[in-house]
């Protein structure tokens, strides 16, 4: 942005990655304040997560060591038409958060799909890793963790990783790679598996090209399997 840019040149490279930092902390904080409060009324009021959002206005000052200090947190930010600029930035926020929120269903319809060729292919690798264990080898964490996934939670996972493709300039801040600090803050929830799955390396593609890092080459078989039936099918046709 306009601001970010300022400040790399009034106050040296680095300044603007270092406040936008802060900033992400500062909204880190109140989040983890607000959890237990928002996921109680979440629960109560909410019979399904998806397309289920809600968009906070924070303001946030910056003082004289461009240190970021939360003013306040406004529940209903007015998306009200002033500016030129501002409605520019308010019709392009609104634009890529309905498209964050899947408001057509898209990639929801893509999940029954994906979920059952990535989970069949995890499964066999689960089965190799469980054979690597009773042969007395050692595993990696990313290997340990994988063994002990449910699917109900590869269906949490999966459904965050096609989330954050669709996030486009919306940052994730909470939970995080960067936020192993505030761990102890978060309820035992969904938020915890996903902690833990940035904090082992894992990123957004992980579950959508294949299963895990380490399960790319049973993917592929697959994949050349379901070539070959395909090929077959429409030998037969």
């Amino acid at each position: 942005s306009t601001l970010l840019t300022h400040l790399d040149t009034e106050h040296g490279e680095g300044t603007s990655t270092r406040v936008w930092n802060d900033i992400c902390d500062v909204i880190a904080r109140s989040m983890c304040a607000a959890e237990r409060t928002i996921s109680f009324w979440t629960t109560k009021t909410v019979k399904k997560r998806h397309n289920s959002f809600d968009i906070f206005g924070y303001d946030i000052f910056l003082d004289e060591h461009l240190k970021a200090w939360l003013l306040e947190i406004n529940s209903t930010p007015s998306m009200a038409p002033h500016t030129k600029l501002e409605n520019g930035i308010k019709v392009s926020m609104l634009r890529t958060a309905f498209k964050l929120v899947d408001v057509t269903a898209a990639s929801i319809r893509r999940r029954p799909q994906l979920i059952q060729s990535r989970w069949t292919a995890l499964t066999k690798v689960q089965a190799r890793l469980k054979e690597r264990i009773e042969q007395g080898e050692t595993l990696t964490d990313q290997e340990i963790f994988a063994t002990k996934l449910t699917r109900p939670e590869y269906w949490v996972l999966l459904d965050m990783c096609l989330e954050l493709l669709r996030a486009e300039r919306w940052q994730l801040v909470l939970p995080s790679r960067h936020t192993t600090e505030y761990l102890k803050y978060l309820l035992p929830n969904k938020n915890v598996l996903a902690h833990q799955f940035f904090q082992l390396g894992f990123t957004e593609h992980s579950l959508t090209q294949y299963p895990f890092i380490l399960a790319k080459e049973e993917n592929e078989e697959e994949e050349e399997e379901q070539g070959e039936e395909e090929d077959q099918d429409e030998e037969e046709d």
